[in-house]
């Protein structure tokens, strides 16, 4: 299933469908594809290049880590993401680096992270869908993380599924089209609420 973006201005393809699956195919995902992604969030900007970005990788070939992965999701997210083969934690690294200060940027810097690594994870055909919802202290005591990473967000990564495996309610959201508001809404020029007129 695609959903290509119904675009004001021209995109790049990948971004273009870009979406967010719930329904993932009962199918591995090859760990070169998987690198592939986390390639792609290697090179992502960050402040003062200091690469805060940690990814818990758990694929369903360990089923005993795929299981904690699921656990550790809020339970929303369960219902669907534990179909995915792979689960993702994403984690800022707050530690000090930028002069011996704690990261006060590190959360931006992992979502752009996050956003090359979803943008590969299209062009390589794969779904990727970014979640909030997650358990913290669950990740942080399942994978004995340190005081200064921050769990704070989850992807499930997979090959697209059918809709019709979902529950009723989530296929409904599948199966809808998708909006975005206009730029009109969030990109202003002199003035908060006064368009841009470039």
């Amino acid at each position: 299933m695609e959903k290509p973006a119904t675009a004001d201005f021209p995109l790049l393809d990948a971004i273009a469908r870009r979406w967010s699956p719930r329904a993932f195919a009962d199918r591995p995902v090859d760990a070169a594809l998987v690198r592939s992604c986390l390639e792609a969030a290697r090179w992502a900007p960050s402040a003062m290049n200091g690469q805060p970005w940690v990814f818990l990788v758990a694929s369903r070939q360990d089923a005993n880590l795929h299981a904690r992965a699921v656990d550790a999701l809020a339970e929303g997210n369960r219902r669907w993401a534990a179909a995915a083969p792979v689960l993702i934690f994403v984690c800022a690294n707050t530690a000090p680096a930028l002069g011996g200060k704690p990261n006060p940027y590190a959360r931006h810097d992992i979502g752009i992270a996050l956003g090359l690594f979803v943008v590969q994870a299209t062009a390589l055909g794969l779904g990727a869908h970014p979640m909030a919802g997650i358990r913290p202290e669950a990740v942080r005591a399942g994978w004995g993380l340190p005081e200064h990473v921050e769990p704070w967000t989850a992807i499930a990564l997979g090959w697209p599924g059918d809709p019709a495996s979902l529950p009723d309610d989530l296929r409904v959201r599948e199966e809808a089209p998708r909006e975005r508001q206009p730029q009109a809404a969030f990109v202003f020029g002199g003035r908060y609420g006064e368009p841009w007129k470039g």
